[in-house]
């Protein structure tokens, strides 16, 4: 026989989802991830939800500032250029 091996109106036998001991079903809580786990007054397998989930996104402006286009290419020709230009 267990812990929650005893008869109590109107409560069952339940599993924790984590550590896997038997309870009563009222000893377990729901969790954030919808796992029943026990609280207090079992393992502690109870696990608060991280407050970092909850951040919102800030926007990130990604735009360059004082943006100009790409200026063309220019080439020097090479038949151009002759001995007496140096």
């Amino acid at each position: 026989m267990g812990r929650a091996d005893y008869w109590k109106d109107h409560d069952a036998n339940a599993i924790c989802d984590r550590c896997g001991h038997k309870f009563k079903r009222s000893e377990l809580q729901r969790e954030w991830t919808g796992a029943y786990v026990c609280g207090p007054t079992g393992n502690d397998c109870f696990e608060e939800r991280n407050h970092q989930d909850f951040l919102k996104a800030m926007h990130d402006r990604q735009t360059v500032e004082n943006a100009r286009p790409e200026q063309t290419d220019s080439f020097l020709d090479t038949n151009e250029i002759t001995v007496d230009d140096f």
